[in-house]
């Protein structure tokens, strides 16, 4: 059982039988939240923004979101994070699973 609750300011608060439960809802209460934010970041670390947004200049930098993309993908942390997942141990991924399950539900 989970149980998602706001207060006057809409900060979130989770109530859960489980770990797993808390999870959960704290990733339906970040992607209710946060949902254009995160699915840019993700885009960004994976080097695959200029697919959204096509080859726009920066406006602080001489570099364009293909120049951006390519760096990311050189610097490579969206392999490294798959590497590291892959090395953490069951209790951990059950507590990943759960929050992008709730990110997902959302």
């Amino acid at each position: 059982k989970v149980e998602l609750l706001r207060d006057q300011w809409g900060i979130p608060h989770v109530f859960a039988d489980s770990d797993a439960g808390a999870m959960y809802g704290l990733g339906y209460a970040t992607e209710e939240d946060r949902a254009f934010q995160m699915t840019y970041t993700l885009r960004i670390i994976q080097g695959r923004l200029a697919a959204v947004l096509g080859n726009i200049p920066h406006t602080r930098r001489n570099e364009t979101a293909l120049d951006n993309d390519r760096k990311m993908r050189t610097f490579g942390f969206s392999r490294v994070a798959d590497r590291r997942f892959a090395e953490l141990d069951s209790g951990s991924i059950e507590m990943l699973q759960a929050y992008s399950a709730g990110v997902n539900a959302y």
